[in-house]
């Protein structure tokens, strides 16, 4: 399974290898191929679906496959309006990864070098309904893997470093409905995946470090960074500053000594999920501080003004 979604109220997924053919219906009990909930998608992809989305009354989805249901132009990424699969133009040239809804725009994100032979529309292209069309100018110019969509802001994921020729756009960037900005100052390799809470962004794919503006902070693999883009899920490397924030033990049980704090700032412990568990009282440059029994054991960011750690309570 590579995605789900909903349409009608009813929960869809798509992927490879069940017996519905890339895409399926779940009724809370038994996978159901989708032609036998809605019969007039009597014709299935002939390869992988890797993104699926439900946007204003339209399924659209994306993938490896060519010519659905016989459509010349349904390459890659097509639509199913209720009644029969329609082409977007003449689809893109490879694999489609990702797919996003603004308004009446469709993006679409992979590992294709144009959408329908559009200039600067490789990795990345938006569908207005009637045609293709540049996202900024340059493109991404590599691959994307997913979208995630806050408010009208559309972040992007992926292999790129310095994307849409932008600084800082490495792994990640966002775009608003005008222009490219950088999401802090992005990651040492790919970012996959991506969503968030009302609080923080949490990225997760093949990667090291996460940039910052004093040096990188070592973060392999899973980051959560707040949404003013300061990275979190941290530990430092050995460029850190011997000055920033330390914590020991570490692992903690009752108590935990911190030194290096700024000054006049509260001490705020962050669980896996982003969700504020523990605010204690300003300490002075080194304290012992009691973890109280209602923190329960699991991993947590200890954040101090813009220093971070991670904590793990046992």
């Amino acid at each position: 399974m590579e995605r789900i979604s909903t349409w009608g109220g009813r929960f869809v997924a798509s992927g490879s290898k069940y017996y519905g053919k890339n895409i399926v219906r779940w009724d809370g009990r038994d996978w159901h191929s989708i032609s036998q909930v809605f019969p007039a998608i009597d014709h299935q992809p002939n390869s992988d679906v890797w993104a699926i989305l439900m946007h204003k009354d339209k399924l659209y989805i994306g993938g490896t496959f060519e010519n659905l249901d016989g459509k010349a132009g349904a390459d890659g990424v097509a639509y199913f309006d209720g009644t029969a699969w329609q082409a977007m133009g003449n689809g893109v040239d490879r694999t489609v990864y990702a797919l996003a809804g603004i308004d009446s725009d469709i993006y679409v994100g992979g590992g294709f070098t144009n959408a329908s032979g559009v200039a600067n529309t490789a990795g990345l292209a938006k569908w207005n309904g009637t045609s293709w069309q540049a996202v900024g100018s340059p493109s991404i110019g590599r691959t994307v893997r997913e979208f995630h969509v806050v408010g009208k802001q559309l972040l992007v994921v992926g292999s790129f470093q310095g994307g849409a020729g932008q600084a800082y756009t490495n792994g990640i960037a966002r775009w608003d409905g005008k222009a490219w900005h950088p999401v802090a100052y992005g990651v040492t390799g790919e970012v996959k995946t991506i969503t968030s809470t009302a609080t923080n962004l949490y990225i997760g794919g093949d990667f090291t470090q996460a940039a910052t503006k004093n040096g990188t902070l070592a973060m392999r693999n899973f980051g959560i960074l707040d949404l003013s883009g300061i990275p979190l899920a941290v530990e430092p490397d050995s460029r850190t500053p011997s000055t920033s924030m330390q914590l020991w033990p570490n692992p903690a049980q009752h108590l935990v000594q911190v030194a290096g704090l700024p000054a006049g700032q509260p001490l705020q412990f962050y669980d896996a999920l982003g969700r504020l568990a523990l605010t204690l009282p300003a300490p002075r440059g080194s304290a012992q501080v009691q973890l109280p029994p209602s923190l329960k054991p699991g991993v947590y960011i200890v954040r101090c003004g813009a220093a971070t750690r991670r904590l793990v309570v046992e």
